[in-house]
């Protein structure tokens, strides 16, 4: 199990994210922790997000490089690709885990998560898409539901791809008691997604609907 150090030491730490993005130990941490770690997530909650939002400037770095990079091989793009995965994948982790520690402190935490996500510039998808994607993780009964409804829907009609998409694959996480409690015009949203002329928001509906 993590010692209550790494949080912290994360966020410090999280500017070499070639170090962290090839740590296998590392990502698997992150990624399969759950409400074991709910109360070290709370207490570093300002550091998970952190942590997360500098990875997002690291993914950008990449592209930017790239459109730099006039000449380009197979095996350059190949690289380039599994850098922004395994970003990708330990930035999703660390949201998660903060989704999870708002969860546990209740309503006040929550709306620090929203807050944060309504902050963002529109320009940074990628951290809005990503926080996006978990906001189901604190959702465990009507007055959580009710928080975090309005960004939600928001987000499910957003002119951003990435972030309608993720707005949609949010739906993975929703507890089976809860879905009663959604007003038909958040369906009404949601089935928008199958007609979306873009095929990331499409696949995401068809795969959360299966």
């Amino acid at each position: 199990m993590c010692e209550p150090f790494c949080f912290p030491a994360l966020a410090h730490s999280v500017n070499n994210a070639k170090l962290l993005c090839s740590s296998n130990t590392t990502l698997d941490m992150f990624r399969h922790t759950r409400d074991e770690f709910s109360v070290l997530a709370h207490e570093n909650f300002d550091d998970l997000i952190g942590a997360a939002a500098i990875l997002t400037e690291k993914y950008e770095q990449i592209d930017k490089k790239n459109i730099i990079e006039v000449t380009d091989s197979f095996f350059d793009e190949l690289e380039r690709n599994n850098k922004k995965n395994a970003i990708n994948s330990l930035q999703s982790s660390l949201v998660n885990l903060a989704a999870v520690g708002a969860k546990h402190k209740g309503n006040r935490r929550i709306e620090d998560f929203l807050g944060l996500y309504r902050n963002l510039p529109k320009n940074q998808e990628q951290m809005r898409g990503c926080m996006i994607t978990h906001i189901s993780q604190m959702v465990t009964g009507i007055s959580s539901l009710n928080l975090v409804l309005s960004d939600w829907y928001g987000a499910l009609m957003d002119e951003s791809v990435l972030v309608r998409a993720s707005a949609i694959k949010a739906w993975e996480n929703v507890p089976f008691e809860v879905v009663k409690n959604f007003p038909d015009l958040f369906f009404d949203a949601f089935s928008l997604a199958l007609s979306d002329p873009y095929k990331m928001v499409h696949k995401s509906a068809v795969s959360v609907g299966e």
